[in-house]
């Protein structure tokens, strides 16, 4: 008789045994499928806000890369810089153009101050400033000064702006090592 119930208990034990280990399993079981559900869920999010917002995203990136001239030497991005602007002061009828770059005075190490001069009617030089803001986003200015001189009738402008660049392959590559 005490081995017939040293059975019953073995066998009862055995048995919640079985239902514990079984539930702890279901419960892990339903845990994961919780866990990759939500998993499925995040990435169909994020990719339908990437499809959402692509062109918002492109526009950013695209700003952001036009906030730096890329360059591959400085010496040819500063040939490049004062073509460009020689070309802009002259379509707007300005004279006495003068630009200096300093490099030994880098004010970071991817940006040199640059101070352009110019003279002309006032008209012009208020356009040359506005084409300069917009056709050249990589400048940042930080001191625009405009004196009338009474004896020509001209007005001189004075502008001092932080050239930024950014140093490439020639595959269009940032370089971050070369300077």
């Amino acid at each position: 008789m005490i081995s017939t119930v040293k059975y019953r208990w073995v066998f009862f034990i055995l048995i919640w045994a079985g239902v514990f280990y079984l539930t702890n399993r279901n419960s892990d079981t339903i845990l994961d499928i919780l866990n990759n559900r939500s998993r499925i869920e995040i990435l169909r999010l994020d990719k339908e806000f990437w499809q959402r917002n692509f062109d918002n995203i492109a526009k950013v990136l695209y700003q952001q890369k036009s906030l730096y001239h890329e360059i591959e030497s400085l010496k040819l991005g500063q040939v490049a810089f004062n073509d460009e602007i020689k070309q802009l002061v002259s379509e707007s009828g300005l004279n006495d153009l003068s630009l200096k770059m300093d490099a030994k005075q880098q004010s970071q190490g991817d940006s040199i101050p640059v101070h352009i001069s110019f003279r002309g009617p006032l008209k012009g030089g208020i356009e040359a400033l506005s084409r300069i803001r917009i056709e050249f986003p990589f400048l940042s200015f930080q001191k625009v000064g405009i004196l009338p001189e009474s004896q020509t009738g001209e007005t001189k402008f004075d502008i001092f702006v932080n050239y930024r660049y950014k140093f490439v392959t020639g595959q269009g590559q940032q370089v971050h090592d070369q300077q």
